[in-house]
């Protein structure tokens, strides 16, 4: 299997050729359907805009014939002699595409970088690919982590601050040709978003006058009202060109509205008087034959990159800051690409030797005669155990070294020394379980659990919609205690433990947990397959009076379920009083609003989740109160062995996030903490490293152990464990003896919020 990129650009075609290629929003769907006929194209999406034509795909063969056959429907499609573009194309694959996609998408191969449009106009052209069922795995996972670099770009680096748009380099050209524009008079046709925007940059050039013309009379009123100016029909703008100093065009007519005639008598009304035509429309609004007119002085959005490349200099430190970023993502990429190779040989690996070990009890049951049921599951647990033991340092090599280049030697190898078929390709989806068929979803009956569970069911069949994703819901023990304190009675593991057992048992194949709920360590056979990109990791302040934490009164009651967040605010307010508050998001907000309490305290990303993020009276930064591990986090369980399952949910790994949640839960393990004592931890990504920050905290919050170690990605278990030691050095020990009388096992450590 291949990344594919094949297209053009405003760098490679002028926009003459880019307009004959162009494809219109609304008729994406023809293209795709065209290519998935006529290639061997697994994966595909288009996308078209004023500036690219580009086909992002997976290719399931010969490079070159995938590109022909690329080529081939373009030409058919547009009906565009393949000799008038073919020179014009780039074709990019491995590497090379992700690193273009990346680009594309964070603006930096943009006439305009840093340009906000592009990267809905992807995300659009993703969609309309996914709606039509031309997306997969591939191409969903590719497009997910272009969407999460381009994010980075934007809030890590300053590549869009005062980034230049078309309309603005529209209005810095007329600035260039007349030096001034106070007292200009012009005249833009078209009322949509890059009007407005060249609107405000000329109001703020102090222009004389401003016409609006636009097919809706109504939306020219309004833009014109909105810049102190003028609104004239839309059939009058040639009769308002005779007056007019500059004109500025931008309507979606999907042919020119103005032609050399038009121009010709237009310019003879004002007696040869020059007029300058600024077209920023694609397709473009104006024959570029009207050039041809004496007097007439006509540009288009290629003319512009003059304008474009003296903004770009003055930001080329960001550009390189945003090129830094994304080539370190494209390595992340490339790694977890490479890592689906061995998964097919970690399942037949396990396959062989369960078969092993099953007919080898099956051997020793008939010798050792009658046994009693117990006996019988004693024996067969310790097989399984041993089976396990056996095989977990060659399964974790193995996913190791498959992100490096060596990968395919060690998984060959491992599939030679024991005997295993050659490695399917689970990029490819071939294979008897290559394709999802049926994917049910275990989840708790609460409102937020149902969310979480549709909001990855959504996902789930977007990549794969020949699937049947349905819904188990559950009602666990946790569900049945709702007046004790989760400290008392067990911890999170109530409401994890009849889901994992129907899982195990083959009732469900996935439960959608969220992170902060899940226990470190669990049971044999089960494991999480896939992490989501972090949202908001914070507490949040929910008041009755709207008082922030530092306003509320001395003795105001405050509701929380987790001794997390009671001892960090107990360490800045120990005046206040806590109660114990269970039940799900709505049952706190409802005692909230009976009079019960003052203020609750609640996980931000639930309250966002449910709609209510109106109720929120203060955020908590990290310094305040140090989120729950994994909090804002959804993380997907599944069996070990479950192939099918392993690959369906494979495209909702995100990769940057899984590894910090690999290293929070580290820190935990190594602490043995649970939900009966204070412990929080929240990592964040920086270029190549995790900085990975901890506390541990006595009940009452007088005593706070915190710390904070730096590390590289490669290895996040070894830093979490590493942040542990250096709290347990520093006094955390004391502090967990005196609740335990010894640290004890990883267990879970936040209530269900």
């Amino acid at each position: 299997m291949e990344i594919l990129v094949v297209g053009l650009s405003h760098k490679t075609a002028p926009i003459e050729l880019r307009e004959r290629l162009y494809v219109a929003e609304a008729d994406l769907p023809k293209p795709l359907e065209m290519l998935g006929e006529s290639t061997d194209l697994v994966e595909r999406m288009l996308v078209a805009t004023c500036n690219r034509v580009e086909v992002y795909a997976a290719a399931d063969g010969a490079v070159q014939k995938a590109v022909e056959g690329i080529t081939d429907c373009l030409a058919t499609y547009r009906n565009v002699p393949k000799a008038d573009f073919l020179d014009k194309l780039y074709t990019y694959t491995a590497g090379e595409a992700v690193r273009h996609v990346f680009r594309v998408a964070s603006s930096l191969d943009s006439m305009v970088v840093g340009e906000p449009q592009i990267l809905g106009q992807v995300k659009t052209a993703y969609s309309i690919a996914q709606a039509r069922e031309a997306t997969g795995m591939i191409l969903t996972n590719l497009m997910e982590q272009a969407f999460h670099v381009a994010k980075r770009v934007r809030s890590e680096t300053g590549i869009a601050t005062s980034a230049v748009s078309v309309s603005s380099a529209a209005v810095e050209l007329a600035r260039k040709i007349f030096g001034d524009l106070a007292g200009r008079s012009v005249l833009i046709i078209g009322a949509g978003e890059m009007a407005e925007l060249a609107l405000r940059h000329l109001l703020d050039d102090g222009v004389r006058s401003v016409l609006v013309a636009n097919r809706s009379y109504d939306r020219a009123v309004a833009l014109a009202q909105q810049f102190h100016g003028r609104a004239v029909t839309f059939e009058a703008f040639r009769q308002e060109m005779v007056s007019a100093d500059i004109v500025i065009s931008s309507t979606a007519a999907p042919h020119v509205i103005l032609k050399k005639e038009d121009m010709q008598a237009i310019i003879q009304q004002r007696r040869h008087r020059p007029i300058f035509l600024i077209d920023i429309a694609h397709p473009r609004d104006i024959d570029p034959a009207c050039n041809e007119v004496d007097n007439v002085y006509l540009y288009d959005i290629d003319d512009l990159q003059a304008v474009v490349a003296s903004n770009l200099q003055e930001r080329a430190g960001e550009a390189e800051r945003a090129e830094a970023i994304i080539e370190r993502e494209v390595g992340v990429y490339l790694n977890w690409l490479r890592s689906l190779d061995v998964v097919p040989t970690i399942v037949s690996l396990r396959e062989r030797v369960e078969e092993i070990r099953d007919a080898e009890l099956q051997k020793a049951m008939g010798r050792l005669g009658d046994l009693t049921p117990e006996q019988r599951e004693a024996i067969a647990a310790m097989s399984r155990a041993m089976v396990n033991k056996i095989l977990h340092q060659p399964m974790t090599e193995l996913k190791r070294r498959a992100a490096h280049q060596e990968g395919p030697r060690y998984t060959t190898v491992l599939r030679r020394l024991f005997g295993l078929d050659p490695s399917p390709d689970i990029r490819r989806g071939t294979g008897a379980s290559a394709t999802p068929k049926v994917l049910r979803i275990g989840t708790r009956a609460s409102v937020l659990a149902l969310w979480q569970a549709k909001h990855v069911a959504a996902r789930l069949q977007a990549a794969w919609p020949d699937a049947n994703v349905s819904f188990v819901a559950m009602k666990t023990a946790g569900d049945k205690i709702q007046q004790v304190a989760l400290s008392q009675v067990g911890g999170k593991a109530l409401w994890v433990q009849s889901m994992e057992e129907a899982l195990l048992d083959g009732r469900i194949d996935l439960i959608v947990h969220s992170m902060k709920d899940v226990p470190t360590d669990l049971p044999h056979g089960l494991t999480i397959a896939a992490v989501t990109e972090r949202e908001d990791p914070r507490d949040v302040l929910i008041s009755r009076s709207g008082l922030t934490l530092a306003e509320l009164p001395p003795g105001a009651a405050l509701g929380t379920s987790s001794l997390r967040r009671q001892a960090q605010i107990l360490h800045r307010r120990p005046d206040l009083r806590m109660v114990v508050l269970r039940g799900n998001v709505h049952t706190r907000v409802r005692k909230l609003d009976a009079g019960e309490l003052d203020a609750i305290i609640v996980a931000a990303a639930g309250i966002k989740r449910l709609g209510l993020s109106e109720r929120i009276t203060e955020y908590f930064s990290p310094d305040v109160c140090l989120p729950a591990i994994g909090q804002g986090v959804l993380g997907i369980e599944i069996r070990a062995e479950d192939s099918v399952t392993a690959r369906a949910v494979a495209v909702l790994d995100h990769r940057e996030t899984h590894r910090v949640i690999l290293a929070e839960r580290a820190f935990l393990r190594r602490l043995g903490g649970g939900c009966q004592v204070p412990v929080a931890a929240h990592g964040q990504v920086e270029g190549d490293s995790i900085r990975l920050k901890g506390l541990v905290a006595s009940l009452d919050g007088k005593t706070i152990i915190e710390g904070e170690v730096a590390g590289p990605m490669t290895d996040p278990e070894a830093l979490g464990a590493s942040l542990a030691d250096h709290l347990l050095e520093h006094g955390a020990a004391p502090i967990l003896e005196e609740l335990f009388g010894r640290p004890t096992s990883g267990g879970p450590h936040e209530a269900y919020d």
